[in-house]
């Protein structure tokens, strides 16, 4: 069994991170907002994660400095979604060049350890991949080559932010390179990046993705959505399971919250979030075995799904599949 990090306890499936959408909401409910009062700027923001002492406990009972560090850097991953209301282009760069200082700057972590600089990690890989400049880019890509799994873990959640800009396509090798990493998280993350950057159809990437329905049954889950987000069907076996509502409800997940292990179903929650996931995924394909599990979906008694079913179903899918 894996220990889980913090971060794996915080987003409420330790070892199972289909799709990998991180929801900021999650945090804020755990921990709330930053204090009632005045709105700081970006720059106040960037002072207090500068200022931040970095220490730390184990679990999520943080240190009051840490937990304000902690909420400075999600406060400013969340506004940076808007960044021209937030900042001029001159301030972009400066906070490109702050934000960067203070990732170098901070210490290696563990795939072990419990620690409170994860997240701290995560929304600031996030807040400088949101804004967007070339420099910005060349940052969170160089970070895929870090020695630390961590590191290698956010930068390629930040490439996902920016996969939208074509600068982004030119890390595609190295994040096939990733499918491979020695980290069973980072191959999981590396299946989402690869599905959300790669060009629709890639071979090579197809190829790639293929050999990891052969995995654990994360990687598995994560390279049959990424191969349907290429148009592929080939993880259509795995695929179809995951369209399926008894198949997650009969899934258990194991690992060892502190000292104490923990084997349990999945939530209604995550059972319906993960079917969402994998209908947004496959809906493109044309396949008529997968067009007929998310049309059986239709019904679901969760809404969330039944509206992912509707807009799957709402047009024709993009292409026919590829059995490649």
């Amino acid at each position: 069994m894996r220990t889980p990090s913090l971060m794996g306890r915080l987003f409420v499936v330790p070892a199972v991170l289909v799709a990998l959408f991180i929801c900021l909401s999650v945090v804020v409910l755990l921990f709330g907002g930053l204090s009632v009062g005045q709105r700081p700027t970006i720059f106040e923001l960037l002072q207090t994660i500068e200022r931040g002492s970095g220490r730390h406990t184990a679990g999520v009972m943080l240190m009051p400095r840490d937990r304000e560090v902690w909420q400075a850097a999600q406060e400013l991953a969340s506004r940076l979604l808007r960044k021209e209301q937030e900042l001029t282009p001159i301030e972009i760069d400066e906070a490109v060049t702050r934000i960067e200082r203070i990732l170098r700057e901070m210490p290696t972590t563990s795939a072990d350890e419990d620690d409170a600089r994860q997240p701290k990690r995560l929304f600031l890989t996030l807040a400088l991949a949101r804004l967007g400049t070339d420099e910005a880019i060349r940052v969170v890509g160089e970070f895929l080559n870090s020695d630390d799994a961590m590191v290698r873990q956010f930068a390629l959640r930040g490439l996902v932010e920016l996969r939208d800009r074509p600068p982004v396509q030119s890390y595609v090798p190295r994040m096939l390179e990733l499918l491979n990493d020695p980290s069973h998280e980072v191959q999981m993350i590396a299946c989402l990046a690869v599905g959300s950057i790669a060009a629709p159809k890639d071979l090579s990437a197809i190829r790639a993705l293929r050999e990891k329905l052969a995995a654990d049954r994360e990687v598995q889950w994560n390279a049959a959505l990424a191969l349907a987000r290429l148009a592929s069907a080939a993880g259509k076996p795995v695929l179809l399971n995951m369209l399926s509502r008894p198949y997650w409800e009969k899934t258990r997940v194991e690992y060892v919250d502190g000292s104490r292990p923990v084997d349990r179903s999945l939530t209604e929650a995550e059972v319906s979030g993960y079917l969402r996931a994998s209908v947004e995924a496959a809906g493109g394909l044309a396949d008529a075995d997968v067009r007929s599990a998310i049309r059986a979906l239709g019904s679901d008694r969760s809404a969330d799904v039944r509206a992912a079913v509707r807009t799957a179903l709402s047009g024709p899918p993009d292409a026919p599949a590829s059995a490649s």
